[in-house]
């Protein structure tokens, strides 16, 4: 007769083993709840693309920056400001600019609405937020760089300077 004797402490090879498969299936619970969540939020996002041609012209008190936007994602897409070629960004604010959004003034940061629809985007900046090496950089280039900062990122694209 064989008699099987355990010394104190000892864990059983057979515990050990479904301690070991709990462990990796609640690891593995956690990593997939994680990764279904960063892919949700992921997929939920505005995705702005500017279309046609983007305009700079000016009158004696402001610069004129006319865009056509689609917001392709599936959320709105706020602006928070922009930046003309090595300015600072400018806040698209009304206390600091006129934004118009389909020929609507905007009454806080303006919105692009998600949708299959264009949306005609006009920037009026008080010329006083420009110093005078980046006026002149922006009246001698026929382009312009422009990076558009919003809450789903920031998208850069060219501008023509059309002049007064």
């Amino acid at each position: 007769m064989r008699i099987i004797s355990f010394r104190k402490g000892e864990i059983s090879t057979p515990i050990v083993a479904i301690l070991v498969t709990v462990a990796a299936l609640a690891v593995t619970g956690v990593a997939v709840a994680w990764m279904t969540k960063i892919g949700f939020s992921a997929s939920q996002q505005g995705i702005l693309t500017v279309i046609g041609t983007s305009t700079i012209s000016e009158d004696d008190n402001y610069l004129y920056i006319t865009f056509t936007v689609k917001n392709l994602g599936n959320r709105n897409a706020t602006l928070y400001s922009i930046q003309l070629g090595g300015s600072k960004p400018i806040q698209l604010d009304p206390s600091h600019v006129v934004v118009e959004v389909d020929g609507i003034n905007a009454t806080g940061y303006p919105v692009v609405p998600r949708g299959d629809e264009a949306h005609v985007v006009v920037i009026s900046i008080p010329i006083g937020n420009f110093n005078a090496e980046e006026l002149r950089n922006i009246r001698s280039n026929a382009t312009t760089g422009i990076s558009l900062h919003t809450n789903q990122g920031s998208i850069s694209f060219s501008s023509y300077y059309l002049g007064e």
